[in-house]
């Protein structure tokens, strides 16, 4: 049947089917191979050939033609498939032909032979599962990436075909039959060191059909791998490490890493422009040694791959130069010559044991280290090799010695120390703490004698023989603080005992306890803060640098220090005693501070310092004092008491120099009544207090009146003055009750506020009578003229949001001139540029603007009076009044400002004097400039209601100046006794009032053609109230 239907195939196909039948059979040998014994269902491998041919024929319809009954070929499946069990016996080798028809009438017939082969029983194997490939980016198409090595164990040949194909992304790389990965299209368009994931296929040929897959990680990289990698020499003392440069990129420095069993054992960076690199751990002997160098970049990182290495115990050896403490390091140079190393560092050796170095010249020691003891802690200091290093006992007053030596360790390979010695040569702290807190029981009996105080001195004065108490060597890693807060608890117990009531002379112990106190503090590290158990004792110390701000430093309950800057570096030392009676007078109810510097460094001149002391009870008015050594007693001199009640119940004073300090009664210190001191802090109060009335009765003379228009420049003017007066009292009776202090740079703040909007609105009334005089004098010859100012409200919020912008700068920025505004000594501080930027440029610039306008004004308003025409009394007035007002404003700048900067330095009596004096000038130039003021707004309300109602302006009309009579033509009967209001022309025989048919308005300001008066004559008023008669008929 099969026959049959390949030959009618022949027959449609004709000459042209023939001659492809007969092409086909010229072609390479195909053949199927099955195993002996294979099942049914098994599939037939195709050779490579014949594979090619049926993968482009897969869309072709297939006949089979064999005389093979246990095989057919399945067309859905596109294979070779048994029917039934191959049999052992069968011939190897049978022919067949697969008759191929595709599309468009084409026939094929492919004559293929039927192998029956041996079962293949091994597959392709790949000589690891994971390959890493790290490719330059810059790797033209048709370089090779990689190699993979694939091996198949069958000893038939046709069972270890392989055949090699790529799966997963192929747009980039391309195998071929050996293995080899070949770049298909360029790199660039790939992420550098991102990995790309790629799977290789590996096929056999032989029946069944065997394969592997191995995974397959593509790296794109900048650098490749650096190439050669190789071990000059390793031995358990040295290694040395050597390879070439990557073919591709930079690399701009190496990281050496050496493994071991998977484990990480050495690491080193080096150089990108070095190929070798010296490592002198001393590793085991042995293998299963890796060594990986890493070429590195901005981009990433590029490992070698993997270098396996041995290392032996033998060593070489070699001539060179070193020192006595070591012999030269060999390698293998250029032509396997034995020399000595070298590298950018100079000549290696291997030292012995102790020596360090290239060339072994440093004798090695033992770093210093501090140690926790039995007796103490102790600080070793730096030890060579075989030596001894020997320290003081830290608590025996004898200079006992303690011995520990630094010996080399062969066991590890390097120096080390001894343990110290258990032996009892040193006095343990726990002995020391013991007998200090026998002490401090002893010191609280009642019943106490001289020679009980004597004897606890006697043992506090051994402490300070400790190494850990020695002057000019306190570290704060050294100080034993333990042992100083038991000795402070002893002090604290003495010194706060009443001693007046010890029998026996106390005057030696005093002076002893009070030399012993400072001696103490000078033990003490800086910084470092002490106190005693019982809070009766406090010891601080700080560094006092030049220059530099300071900050508050309270010292206990009871004690409180706020330095100035410094010219010059020291360190500060402050002792605080809650309650003692150590010194003169004392009676135990307030508190003893000292503050001392280490170099006795003064304060600066003119600077003072602020210190705090809180007595036990607020009954008596304490002041500060402190000890004068000349006099042997106490003084007040130089110190100024600023607040009470301060921070909740200290005693704030300011002093100019550095003492020992206490509060005693102000009583003690009384003399007779200073009636004048008394004067000059009650008549700034009371100026103050005056200057707030005249401001607000004259804001009131300004808003309350109906019958004129209100200012809002003066009247943000004159609330602003109310303002800063109403600041000025409260910094004048508060603090004298409750401090403050926290405030002061608000307060500070407001001030400036208050100064710069003052200035500014001052500018702005100037601004104002200016334009309105040179508005009244280029009106003369228009019918009426603008008398108000244009949007004052608006221009008065625009100085305000000014001001405040201004001083919100200066508040962030550090602006601040001066501080403790609040007291009666503020301190001044240096002009930084913030403080130029947001208040003494707008200042002077607003003061200049306004005293310039004023002169301006002044000018002009003179000139103007002197240019008035005969018909312009009215506005000559509001000029009069204009420039009076510009000259008052000078006035009132001078004094203004002169009381808001005098009041900030308001130190002696006589400043307090002059402010008064200058405030009291200041009420009297408000009330005049305000008054000119009220004087020129009534003036122009008045003129515009006389306009309306009499003459038109109160002025001739244009054209009837032009058609006023010459005086030199005017009658000589004029009559001179006539008395007219200036401005006005009165009818002769005609008052208002009567029964005429026409008014004045009609009879002046009518036009000629309808001038009708039934009247004989005008008297027309010149300016000096009198002039010639005009007789009209």
């Amino acid at each position: 049947m099969d026959l049959t239907f390949a030959f009618i195939l022949i027959l449609i196909t004709g000459i042209r089917g023939s001659r492809r039948i007969r092409h086909a059979d010229n072609n390479d040998m195909y053949e199927i191979r099955i195993y002996d014994n294979a099942a049914p269902g098994t599939k037939a491998t195709l050779n490579e050939a014949f594979d090619k041919v049926m993968r482009e024929s897969k869309n072709c319809y297939a006949q089979l033609d064999t005389d093979v009954d246990w095989i057919e070929f399945d067309s859905d499946l596109n294979m070779f498939l048994t029917i039934s069990n191959v049999p052992s016996t069968v011939q190897l080798t049978q022919p067949a032909t697969l008759h191929l028809m595709c599309a468009s009438h084409k026939m094929q017939s492919i004559n293929f032979s039927i192998h029956v082969t041996r079962r293949n029983r091994h597959p392709p194997k790949f000589s690891k599962s994971d390959f890493i490939f790290y490719v330059p980016s810059v790797l033209q198409p048709g370089f090779e990436v990689g190699k993979l090595h694939v091996v198949d164990h069958d000893p038939i040949i046709y069972n270890s075909q392989l055949g090699l194909s790529i799966l997963g992304d192929q747009s980039h790389w391309i195998s071929d039959k050996n293995g080899s990965i070949m770049v298909r299209k360029s790199m660039n368009d790939l992420k550098l060191y991102k990995p790309i994931k790629l799977q290789m296929l590996a096929i056999d040929y032989g029946s069944p059909q065997l394969f592997s897959i191995a995974n397959i990680t593509v790296i794109p990289v900048s650098v490749s791998q650096p190439q050669n990698v190789r071990v000059n020499i390793a031995n358990v003392e040295y290694q040395i490490f050597e390879w070439d440069a990557p073919e591709y990129g930079i690399a701009e420095k190496y990281r050496i890493i050496i493994k071991r069993q998977g484990v990480t054992i050495y690491e080193q960076e080096i150089d990108g422009q070095e190929t070798t690199a010296l490592s002198t751990t001393q590793f085991a002997i042995g293998s299963d040694y890796v060594f990986i160098v890493t070429a590195m970049d901005v981009e990433g990182e590029t490992p070698s791959e993997d270098h396996r290495f041995i290392v032996i115990k033998d060593d070489i050896h070699c001539e060179g130069e070193c020192s006595d403490g070591g012999r030269p390091m060999c390698f293998y140079g250029k032509f396997h010559k034995i020399e000595q190393y070298r590298d950018k560092s100079g000549l290696h050796c291997l030292c012995w044991d102790g020596f360090n170095g290239p060339q072994c010249d440093v004798i090695e020691s033992c770093p210093g280290e501090r140690s926790m003891e039995p007796f103490g802690n102790v600080n070793w200091p730096d030890t060579s090799v075989n030596n001894s290093a020997f320290i003081r006992c830290p608590y025996n007053s004898d200079g006992t010695k303690l011995e520990r030596k630094c010996y080399w360790d062969d066991k590890y390979g390097h120096v080390t120390w001894e343990n110290v010695s258990a032996s009892d040569i040193c006095k343990k702290q726990s002995s020391i703490l013991v007998h200090l807190g026998v002490l401090a029981n002893y010191a609280q009996k009642e019943a106490q004698t001289v020679s009980g105080i004597v004897a606890v001195q006697r043992f506090l004065d051994t402490i300070l023989t400790f190494p850990s108490f020695e002057p000019n060597s306190t570290s704060i890693q050294s100080y034993d603080s333990k042992v100083a807060e038991h000795a402070a608890q002893v002090i604290d117990t003495i010194i706060s005992r009443n001693l007046s009531a010890i029998p026996g002379n106390i005057s030696n112990i005093r002076s002893q306890l009070d030399n012993y106190l400072h001696r103490f503090s000078k033990r003490i590290p800086v910084p470092f803060t002490l106190e005693s158990s019982r809070e009766g004792l406090h010891f601080k110390t700080f560094e006092w640098h030049s220059g530099l701000d300071t900050y508050p430093t309270t010292v206990g309950r009871r004690c409180y220090v706020h330095m100035p800057k410094s010219i010059k570096t020291d360190n500060i030392r402050i002792i605080c005693m809650r309650n003692t009676t150590l010194y003169p007078i004392q009676e135990g109810d307030a508190p003893v501070m000292s503050i001392e510097t280490d170099e006795s460094t003064s304060m600066p001149p003119g600077t003072k310092a602020l210190i705090g002391l809180k007595a036990l009870h607020q009954k008596v008015n304490y002041t500060c004092a402190y000890f004068d050594e000349k006099e042997n007693g106490w003084s007040i001199s130089g110190i100024t008491v600023l607040s009470r009640n301060f921070e909740n119940g200290f005693v704030l004073c300011e002093t100019t120099h550095l003492s020992l300090f206490t509060l005693l009664p102000e009583s003690l210190f009384e003399t007779k009544t200073d009636w004048w001191g008394i004067a000059g802090n009650i008549v700034p109060i009371v100026s103050t207090f005056f200057s707030l009335l005249v401001a607000a009765a004259l804001l009131l003379l300004i808003i309350c009146p109906q019958n004129h228009t209100s200012d809002a420049t003066m009247i943000a003017f004159l609330s602003t003055i109310l303002l800063m007066h109403f600041v000025h009292i409260v910094l004048l009776v508060v603090p004298q009750f409750i401090s403050l202090q926290q405030y002061d740079i608000q307060i500070y703040i407001l001030l400036e506020y208050f100064i710069l909007l003052l200035a500014i609105l001052m500018a702005m009334m100037n601004i104002n009578i200016k334009h309105r005089i040179k508005r009244i004098n280029q009106d003369f010859q228009a019918e009426d003229y603008e008398s108000t100012e244009k949007m004052p409200a608006c221009k008065v919020l625009s100085a305000i949001i000014l001001s405040t912008i201004l001083c919100i700068c200066s508040y962030c920025f550090n602006g601040i001139l001066f501080y403790r505004v609040s007291t009666r000594k503020p301190q001044l501080q240096p002009i930084t540029v913030a403080f130029f930027a947001t208040f003494v440029a707008p200042f002077i610039f607003s003061i200049l603007t306004a005293i310039s306008y004023a002169i301006h004004s002044i000018f002009l308003g003179k000139n103007g009076i002197k240019k008035t025409p005969r018909w312009a009394d009215d506005r000559e007035n509001v000029m009069r009044e204009l420039t009076s007002a510009a000259g008052t404003s000078l006035l009132v700048i001078v004094v203004l400002f002169t009381d808001a900067m005098l009041f900030v330095a308001k130190t002696t009596m006589l400043r307090n004097f002059v402010i008064a004096i200058t405030q009291i000038g200041l009420c009297g130039a408000l009330f005049i400039f305000t008054c000119y003021m009220c004087s020129v707004h009534l003036g122009s309300s008045n003129s515009s209601t006389s306009t309306e109602s009499e003459f038109a302006g109160n002025t001739l009309t244009k054209d009837r100046r032009k058609q006023d009579l010459s005086r030199d033509r005017l009658l000589d009967n004029t009559d001179k006794s006539a008395s007219v209001s200036p401005g006005n022309a009165t009818l002769h025989g005609f008052r208002p009032g009567s029964n005429a048919g026409y008014s004045t308005q009609n009879s002046v300001n009518s036009g000629f053609s309808s001038f009708k008066p039934p009247i004989d004559s005008i008297y027309i008023d010149e300016r000096e109230h009198s002039g010639p008669l005009v007789s009209m008929v």
